[in-house]
């Protein structure tokens, strides 16, 4: 079965891609052909050949097809720091590829751990994508989108719906075509550019169209294809969902979140992995990077990193500088604001009573 799979990637992100295509395709049934789109502003030649070279190695009748994102539709996609324009090249695959009907777009920072052809078979008739609940609902930029669109048909149900990530997409590209959401994309994430609403800017527009008119468009898979740091896995036969060796606190939170993500599920699809780990998506511990929570995924990543001759950075920890404790504080940013204006105030109060009894 021929299953077609997107990634969007710059020249950084190439050598880690190699990578994860070797989980890939080495994970995947005999029977399975994935054949790759891969999206990029301006990849250079060594790096589409190893790309190439690697794929025909692993399965030589994989395609590899180059979706070269032209300088016109580059400049229509506005670069929002600190995400950049790669992110948002998904919502470019409607247009480019217009024979197919449904596609598998990960994040470069997904590690598949099983097959995913039978993800092919999902029935998404009225469905943007098929993805799983983010750990948390945030849901404001959506909000905001639906104020700015004056868009009233959100209000039953933007605080209730399944707040999606999507590092995992299975993407409806007919529905996207026949309601021209890929002009509704883009021009909702130059909103955020302009009202500088810059949280998860890809993130918040797809959730935004899901609903968009009233109706939850999203098929909501299971937490085990994206999952992160609250259920992981330490090595590749280790991909049961058992939080029982965790620690209580860890373990605690895991299984809240799990059950949290997973309520959106259907649990009578029998297509679905439940209970076996399918694709993990490092987020925060992403192995190569030199600032990572933990080094736990560093023993499971490291032989495919090896292969390609990536390098992992030992890890660091960030400096505690006064600009990063401020980003930190951001929630409170309005609190500390009063709190400084109410001490100043008090302080003229004080100095103006005082030159009045002296």
């Amino acid at each position: 079965m021929r299953v077609p799979i997107a990634y969007a990637i710059d020249d950084g992100y190439a050598k880690i891609l190699l990578a994860q295509l070797i989980a890939l395709y080495e994970h995947a049934n005999p029977e399975t052909i994935y054949d790759l789109y891969i999206l990029n502003g301006k990849l250079t030649k060594s790096h589409r050949e190893a790309i190439v070279g690697l794929v025909a190695e692993l399965n030589a009748q994989a395609q590899v097809t180059f979706l070269d994102v032209s300088f016109a539709q580059q400049q229509a996609i506005p670069d929002i720091a600190p995400w950049g324009r790669e992110t948002n090249y998904r919502g470019l695959l409607p247009e480019f590829l217009p024979h197919i009907e449904k596609i598998l777009y990960l994040d470069a920072d997904t590690f598949v751990l099983g097959d995913l052809s039978h993800l092919m078979h999902l029935d998404l008739e009225g469905y943007l994508f098929a993805a799983t609940a983010d750990y948390f609902a945030t849901n404001r930029n959506v909000i905001e989108l639906g104020v700015q669109e004056n868009n009233f048909a959100i209000e039953p149900i933007v605080r209730t719906f399944g707040y999606i990530n999507a590092g995992v997409l299975l993407m409806n590209l007919a529905y996207w075509r026949a309601h021209q959401l890929q002009a509704h994309f883009i021009s909702l994430l130059n909103i955020i550019k302009e009202k500088k609403m810059n949280a998860l800017p890809d993130q918040d527009v797809l959730n935004y169209l899901a609903i968009k008119d009233g109706v939850n468009r999203i098929f909501y898979l299971p937490t085990t294809y994206n999952t992160s740091y609250t259920m992981g896995t330490d090595s590749l036969a280790d991909r049961q969902v058992d939080m029982a060796r965790h620690g209580f606190h860890h373990r605690l939170f895991s299984e809240i979140q799990r059950n949290q993500r997973d309520s959106y599920v259907d649990r009578t699809n029998t297509l679905l992995e439940i209970d076996r780990m399918m694709i993990l998506h490092f987020v925060s511990n992403k192995p190569w990077a030199h600032y990572r929570f933990t080094d736990r995924f560093v023993p499971l990543f490291k032989p495919y990193a090896d292969r390609v001759g990536l390098v992992l950075a030992p890890r660091k920890r960030p400096a505690l500088t006064p600009s990063r404790v401020w980003k930190k504080l951001k929630p409170y940013h309005k609190w500390i604001y009063l709190l400084f204006l109410f001490n100043i105030l008090s302080v003229l109060g004080l100095s103006y009573l005082i030159s009045l009894l002296w």
